[in-house]
């Protein structure tokens, strides 16, 4: 495949893995893109495909691009390998391949992660590439030293939109890279000496492995790599049926890896839960793995089983609380969301769509056109009533032609949720969002506090 540029590209991993294994070796490889979770897991599988387990202490030479300046790398590229044979040199999310272009990302990655008050040495990397790509050392910005720093340098060097929010997330990297003593990589990269070596050509057997979650494509370096190397891009979906074929393509795979099978009811919950994000879903089939035990198959009440018992929350989770009226756990799921750095306005969507969903399954009970009561479970539901709702889809128009469109369980739990709210109540709830839509665009007021409000005026 070649792009626009005229560099060849790999295809596929499967077309690499095939390469690698007919000898056909490409002396340099790039792994990159937004989706976390593939660029890892791909950067994996192609070390193992590169070499055999026994080679590995070796003619492995494993970097972390949190630490590992150009020079380091660059003397590892040209060293002799200690055994005969293949020598593979990599480095896991290196940030070489960043540029000025990506500071105003990097700064937004920085305050999410000490906002969300996530783990803080996921933020080694990323004050890393700050660090070298305004030109700032540590010195410039510890002991206070940041604060001499005029709000327009703040702007025009480090992409900073607004000067006053650096006391916020830049105070508690400092503390942290001093606590920890860990080592940041700062000053120039001295990419130079590295595209001297690829424009040269590594020495025979040797293989450069690079990982990177952000890229300049129209960097040197990613040129240099791309032309006679192999690049494999991972970026986010757009869109939602291809986000959801993404998300299903690569959780069937993960469970087959591990000998399971996954239903299609199980996989759309999945879904729903996780939000289509690769990343948690891989985390939460683990958990289900261990759940089922030596059982082949995960269906749908193991997923539902495995959201009640976990102390992880998602929007499903918020949208859950809201659904049975409890304002504790609704506030706290709504927290946890807002600190983890989801968007208020993608959380407003998912309240809006749990609304609307309540409001057509009361609008069909009120209409006798649906006989649902409390105790029916779900797989009774999929058999005696499903059927009767979808065919509502088809006829029923109006109002009422959303809900039955959407999946069964989806239908299910609508269903359930709105024998707890009369139909006047919902249809208030559903007018009540539409002026929040309203006032979120046009009048500045934070939509935290709106999401807050409204919540706990549904579960009062």
């Amino acid at each position: 495949m070649t792009s626009p540029d005229g560099t060849k590209k790999t295809a596929s991993l499967k077309s690499l893995l095939g390469r690698i294994g007919k000898g056909d070796v490409p002396s340099r490889i790039l792994i990159h893109g937004e989706e976390e979770y593939l660029v890892q897991e791909t950067f994996q599988r192609v070390l193992e495909a590169l070499l055999p387990e026994k080679d590995r202490k070796m003619n492995l030479v494993l970097m972390d691009g949190d630490e590992t300046g150009v020079a380091a790398l660059c003397q590892s590229l040209l060293a002799l390998p200690l055994l005969p044979g293949r020598k593979v040199v990599a480095v896991r999310n290196t940030t070489l391949f960043q540029s000025r272009t990506t500071l105003p990302a990097l700064v937004r990655e920085m305050e999410t992660q000490v906002e969300g008050k996530k783990d803080l040495s996921r933020v080694f990397r990323p004050f890393s590439a700050f660090l070298r790509m305004t030109g700032w050392s540590l010195e410039d910005l510890q002991d206070g030293n940041w604060r001499s720093i005029p709000p327009e340098t703040w702007k025009k060097t480090a992409g900073v939109e607004d000067p006053a929010s650096v006391e916020k997330w830049l105070p508690p990297i400092l503390e942290q890279v001093k606590a920890t003593g860990r080592k940041v990589a700062t000053g120039p990269a001295a990419e130079g000496r590295l595209e001297e070596i690829l424009e040269r050509g590594l020495p025979p057997g040797h293989v450069l492995v690079l990982s990177a979650l952000s890229v300049d494509r129209r960097k040197k370096l990613y040129q240099l790599m791309a032309r006679e190397g192999a690049v494999l891009a991972f970026d986010k979906e757009k869109g939602e049926a291809r986000v959801r074929e993404k998300f299903r393509r690569v959780a069937l795979d993960y469970a087959g890896s591990r000998g399971k099978r996954i239903t299609k009811d199980a996989l759309d919950v999945l879904g729903e839960k996780t939000g289509h994000r690769l990343a948690e879903a891989v985390t939460v089939l683990e958990s289900l793995f261990s759940l089922v035990g030596e059982r082949d198959e995960v269906n749908v009440e193991d997923v539902a089983s495995l959201a009640a018992d976990t102390k992880a929350f998602s929007v499903f989770d918020l949208t859950g609380a809201l659904a049975q009226r409890d304002a504790l756990q609704a506030l706290k799921a709504l927290d946890a969301l807002l600190r983890r750095g989801e968007p208020p306005v993608m959380i407003f969507a998912m309240v809006a769509r749990e609304i609307r969903n309540i409001l057509h399954a009361r609008i069909l009970l009120d209409r006798g056109l649906v006989r649902f009561t409390g105790g029916v479970d779900y797989r009774a539901f999929q058999q005696s009533l499903y059927p009767g709702i979808k065919s509502l889809g088809a006829t029923g128009g109006g109002k009422e032609g959303g809900l039955p469109g959407q999946h069964p369980y989806v239908i299910f739990q609508a269903f359930r949720s709105a024998l707890r709210f009369s139909r006047e109540e919902a249809a208030g709830f559903f007018d009540r969002l539409a002026r929040m839509d309203l006032e979120m665009k046009t009048t500045g007021k934070d939509p935290a506090i709106l999401l807050e409000r409204f919540l706990l005026d549904v579960c009062r």
